[in-house]
């Protein structure tokens, strides 16, 4: 109980930072235009995110350094997404985050209540999520229309809605109570790449309907 309630703690502390800062781009306009302005900081965050991440995973039972690590990489995180959200109508980032919160809340509550095993998800989910990764890649080269883009995210979407519950049955199963940072890091990436996806289908909607 005392790991669950640490990776729960640091995932809300990560939620609410990534949060707070994408309502300060979006709502205080300097911010705004220091992202418009410097758009290159916004490639470069991704870019420490995945390094930070991967001395994350090398270092995940050295405290302090996972905890630091852990603080730069939703730093990171945080400014990539709110440099995408302040771009956009705030109605579409309403929505986006009261769908993700409300499909994270119900696979939670499914998860912790039911008595299926999912550990055996885990190879099938890994392969899926390269699948996608090279077909995002071929639509960031190639001219498909919106409705490929849609399809891609709505994929993403049930992709990262199946590792929520994948990452919470490992949670409370499998996980070494020593990797609670990764752990939290894990569920983090899943919401956020669940936001993403929901928040893309909501962009490419509005589109075709305009």
């Amino acid at each position: 109980i005392a790991f669950i309630r640490k990776v729960y703690g640091l995932l809300t502390l990560q939620l609410l930072t990534t949060v707070a800062i994408s309502l300060f781009f979006m709502y205080f306009q300097p911010a705004k235009d220091f992202v418009n302005n410097y758009q290159l900081l916004f490639y470069l965050s991704w870019l420490a995110a995945f390094v930070v991440l991967i001395l994350l995973f090398w270092l995940r039972k050295k405290h302090p350094f996972n905890l630091i690590l852990l603080v730069l990489f939703t730093l990171c995180i945080s400014y990539g997404i709110g440099s995408v959200v302040s771009l956009y109508s705030q109605q579409i980032v309403l929505e986006a985050f009261l769908i993700t919160f409300g499909v994270f809340i119900a696979l939670e509550a499914f998860t912790l209540q039911s008595k299926w095993d999912f550990s055996s998800w885990g190879p099938f989910l890994y392969a899926t999520l390269w699948v996608l990764i090279f077909a995002f890649i071929f639509g960031w080269f190639l001219p498909f229309d919106r409705g490929y883009n849609i399809v891609i995210s709505a994929i993403a979407a049930l992709l990262f809605s199946a590792y929520i519950i994948y990452d919470t049955y490992m949670l409370t199963k499998r996980v070494n109570p020593d990797e609670y940072v990764l752990a939290a890091v894990d569920l983090y990436l899943d919401i956020i790449n669940l936001f993403v996806a929901i928040f893309a289908i909501l962009i490419g909607v509005c589109d075709s309907s305009s």
